[in-house]
């Protein structure tokens, strides 16, 4: 019975913001404002429903600014 409201729970649950939360649990709280930072942005892409488009253009953006200052 529990084991079935579990699945049902999880189910319903944000793939992708259940693996950020996965990772978060296994590492444990982040500690430096870097590992705070990055946490807040991980936890707002994992909330996009888009299937990671917005993810990957605001990688390529960052990664392309990086490039642009070095």
């Amino acid at each position: 019975m529990l084991a079935q409201q579990i699945r049902t729970i999880r189910a319903k649950l944000n793939p992708q913001l259940l693996k950020v939360v996965e990772k978060l649990a296994k590492k444990g709280p982040p500690v430096t404002d870097q590992e705070r930072a990055t946490l807040a942005i991980e936890l707002f892409l994992a909330q996009k429903q888009d299937g990671g488009d917005f993810a990957a253009k605001l990688k390529a953006k960052l990664e392309d600014q990086k490039r642009r200052s070095h």
